[in-house]
């Protein structure tokens, strides 16, 4: 808060109360069962950035990536699989087997180097996630979904379409999804 008040952006700190009583947020949540397996405790407060902007997801990465690296963390980009070994290995030839409880030892880059992980291995991966976690049974709670944008020449019948006056004030055809395409 101090940082942003120092940055000239007006921050309001928000009181438990307030987020009780006037915004009906539900702020204790001791004894919730939910909150216990997820690990959450009480909403102490918050804080209102009244002109926050827009997250720039680049620079919040930039920001990530520069401060963990200023910290040692090495960073290996390309990864094509986690490299995973049981905790408690049998020694049998074949292992990693499918009961085995499995933690991940390190990555396997596109040129097929292997990079052991000192300690950890943090999982960056966005819409890849899926396709690298699934095999090493880890969900990444999170499915990709294709979206698509084509540009098409206004000509015509369709160029009168797009130019439709009286439906808007800019004279244009608003935002429409044609059910079966179009021809």
């Amino acid at each position: 808060m101090k940082v942003a008040a120092s940055e000239g952006v007006e921050v309001e700190e928000v009181s438990q109360d307030r987020l009780e009583k006037s915004l009906d947020m539900r702020v204790s949540l001791s004894g919730s069962e939910e909150a216990e397996m997820l690990g959450v405790s009480d909403v102490e407060g918050g804080y209102l950035f009244r002109e926050a902007g827009v997250l720039d997801v680049e620079k919040l990465v930039d920001y990530y990536y520069l401060k963990l690296k200023s910290m040692g963390v090495e960073f290996a980009l390309g990864a094509r699989e986690f490299v995973v070994w049981p905790r408690s290995p049998l020694g049998i030839e074949g292992e990693p087997f499918p009961w085995e409880d499995l933690r991940v030892r390190g990555i396997r880059l596109a040129d097929g180097r292997e990079v052991e992980a000192r300690k950890k291995v943090v999982s960056a991966l966005g819409a890849w996630s899926p396709g690298l976690l699934n095999p090493v049974r880890l969900d990444s709670f999170s499915r990709p979904k294709k979206r698509q944008l084509f540009v098409i020449k206004a000509e015509g019948q369709l160029g009168s379409l797009l130019r439709a006056s009286g439906l808007n004030d800019l004279g244009v055809m608003p935002f429409t999804i044609l059910p079966k395409g179009s021809t």
